[in-house]
C-alpha cells in the first residue's frame, strides 16, 4: 500500500506535516515526507534501519514520539514502525476517533455491577433452590413461576448471593481489574469494569454475561499486548481456582450422588483439565449435583479458558499475537475450524464464531511498534498464559445425558 510516492502534489504549506518532520528528524534521518489516505507517510533514508538501533532504545524513542504526536496533534494521529526491504518507515496514522485521555464519569459502571448484582444473586438463589432440594429429596418447582417464587424468599436469596454472586463476581471482576490495572501501569487510557447483567430464566442460570473494559488507545508494542491481555486470565484464573476448591469441598462434605430414572435427561458439565485434576485430588464420588460455589467455579474456570483463545481482540488473541506474531492467524483459524466442529455437539458455539468473526475478526492486528523484541519475562508471562488457556478451555462444556 506504501510503496510507490502517490504522487500528489501541494499548493500550500502542510503545517501538521512540517511539525511531524521536526519531531522525527530528532531521532531519524527522513528521505521524503508526503500524506497517504489522510495520515502522514515518512520514509528513511536507507542507512538509517531500525534493526541497527538498540532494541530498548528505539523503544525509548518510540514511546517518547509516542506522548509527543498524542500531544501536539491532540490525539488525531499516532506513530506506526514498518520496516521495509529497501527502507524502513514510519507512519503517523489518522484515527477516527482521535485519543482523548480524560476523566469519566462512574454512573454506568456503577449501575451497571448494582443491576449485575441483583441478576447474578437472583440465578445463585434458583440455583441455590436446585441443590438444595435435590439435597433434602424436596420436591422442586415444576413452573419457572414457582421457580422464582421460591428463589425470592429472604433464605435463598442470601445463599445465592454468598454462595454464587459475590464468588462469580469476584472471579469476572479481578480479571477485568486486572486489564484494568495493567493498562494504567503502562499509561494507557482504559475504563473501569462494564458489567453486563442478563435476568436469569432458570437452573443453572449465570444472572451475567461478564464484563469488559475499554482501552481507549491502541496498543503500543507486543509488550503491551501479552502483558495486558495476561493481566486479567492469570488474577481470574487464581480467584477461579480458589473458589473450585472450596466448592467442591462443600460438595465433599454433603455429596449428593444422582440417579437418573429411565427416560430422564440430565444435564451434565464437562470439567476442564484443571477442573478433573482438583476434583480426583479431592476424591470426589462420580454424578454428584455441584453445589452453587463449585459452579460458581467452573465458569470462571470456562470463561478464563474462553476468554484466551488465540482469536482476534480476545485476551488470547493479545497474547498469541505478541508471542508469534503474524502467526497468531494461523492459531486463530485452526482454533476457528476446532470450535466449528465443537458446534456439533455444543449448537450455541456456532453464535459465539459469528460474533467473533463480524465484530473483531479472527487476525489481531499488529501493534503500532511490531519491531521491538519480548524480554525474557514477558515471554514467561505469555507461555503461562498459553498453559492456563490448555487447563482451563472447554471444547463441549455441556452434555445431556439420557
Amino acid at each position: 500500500m506504501w510503496e510507490e510516492f502517490p504522487g500528489e502534489s501541494w499548493e500550500y504549506e502542510d503545517i501538521e506535516l512540517e511539525k511531524a518532520k521536526d519531531i522525527l528528524s530528532r531521532y531519524f534521518t527522513i528521505s521524503r515526507a508526503y500524506r497517504h489516505d489522510g495520515s502522514m507517510v515518512f520514509d528513511l533514508e536507507v542507512y538509517d534501519r531500525f534493526r541497527y538501533k538498540d532494541p530498548e532504545e528505539l523503544n525509548k524513542i518510540f514511546n517518547t514520539i509516542y506522548e509527543e504526536i498524542i500531544r501536539v496533534f491532540s490525539g488525531e494521529y499516532v506513530p506506526v514502525l514498518r520496516e521495509g526491504k529497501e527502507f524502513d518507515r514510519i507512519i503517523f496514522l489518522k484515527l477516527v476517533r482521535p485519543i482523548k485521555r480524560r476523566k469519566r464519569s462512574l454512573s454506568l459502571n456503577i449501575i451497571l455491577l448494582i443491576v449485575t448484582i441483583i441478576t447474578t444473586t437472583l440465578a445463585g438463589a434458583i440455583n441455590w433452590v436446585g441443590y438444595y432440594y435435590t439435597l433434602k429429596g424436596l420436591t422442586l418447582p415444576s413452573t419457572l413461576k414457582d421457580l422464582y417464587m421460591e428463589a425470592l424468599k429472604a433464605e435463598n436469596l442470601f445463599n445465592g448471593l454468598l454462595y454464587f454472586s459475590i464468588p462469580l463476581l469476584a472471579i469476572v471482576g479481578i480479571h477485568e481489574t486486572g486489564h484494568y490495572l495493567m493498562s494504567k501501569k503502562l499509561g494507557l487510557d482504559a475504563t473501569l469494569p462494564y458489567f453486563i447483567p442478563v435476568p436469569p430464566t432458570g437452573y443453572l442460570s449465570l444472572g451475567t454475561l461478564g464484563a469488559f473494559i475499554s482501552v481507549r488507545e491502541p496498543m503500543k508494542t507486543r509488550k503491551e499486548l501479552i502483558l495486558v491481555g495476561a493481566a486479567g486470565p492469570i488474577l481470574g484464573f487464581v480467584i477461579a481456582v480458589f473458589v473450585t476448591i472450596l466448592g467442591l469441598y462443600l460438595m465433599k462434605m454433603n455429596p449428593v450422588v444422582i440417579h437418573p430414572q429411565e427416560g430422564e435427561s440430565v444435564i451434565a458439565l464437562v470439567p476442564s483439565l484443571l477442573f478433573e485434576l482438583i476434583y480426583i485430588f479431592m476424591k470426589l464420588p462420580e454424578n454428584i449435583l455441584i453445589h452453587p460455589l463449585a459452579f460458581a467455579g467452573w465458569i470462571g474456570i470456562l470463561v478464563t479458558g474462553i476468554n484466551l483463545l488465540p482469536i482476534g481482540q480476545l485476551d488470547g488473541g493479545h497474547i498469541f499475537r505478541g508471542l508469534f506474531k503474524d502467526y497468531q492467524k494461523y492459531f486463530g483459524y485452526i482454533t476457528l475450524f476446532i470450535m466449528f466442529l465443537a458446534s456439533i455437539y455444543y449448537p450455541p458455539w456456532l453464535i459465539f464464531l459469528l460474533l467473533i468473526v463480524f465484530l473483531g475478526g479472527v487476525v489481531h492486528p499488529p501493534p503500532l511498534n511490531d519491531i521491538s523484541p519480548l524480554d525474557k519475562r514477558t515471554i514467561a508471562v505469555g507461555i503461562l498464559s498459553v498453559i492456563i488457556f490448555i487447563l482451563c478451555f472447554i471444547p463441549v462444556p455441556f452434555l445431556v445425558i439420557h
